[in-house]
């Protein structure tokens, strides 16, 4: 586990990943029972789409609507979980506890 600790922390310092974590204190959240990937296409004209995955097929949703209650659940979790820079601190704490 400490290796991945340490690839996460090298992955954060790059300019196209933000890494943030939510501590075991943050309580529930919408993103425990099933993790979501929401894919941002660069032309506006291909609307968002959010992929789900399962153990023995995906879905691909991409009802507008749904889409943004997905949106409104990760903007969620990014403001419940701590900071890129106390992220980080929290990794590097636990990396020096093991």
């Amino acid at each position: 586990m400490r290796l991945q600790l340490e690839y996460l922390l090298e992955l954060s310092a790059l300019s196209n990943v933000s890494l943030q974590v939510i501590p075991f204190g943050g309580g529930a959240h919408p993103a425990m029972g099933r993790p979501f990937v929401i894919l941002v296409f660069p032309e506006r004209v291909d609307p968002d789409v959010v992929y789900l995955e399962d153990l023995t097929s995906a879905l691909y949703v991409e009802d507008v609507d749904e889409v943004d209650r997905y949106n409104m659940f990760f903007n969620h979790l990014r403001a419940t979980a701590l900071s890129f820079d106390a992220s980080s601190a929290l990794i590097t704490s636990v990396i020096k506890e093991m």
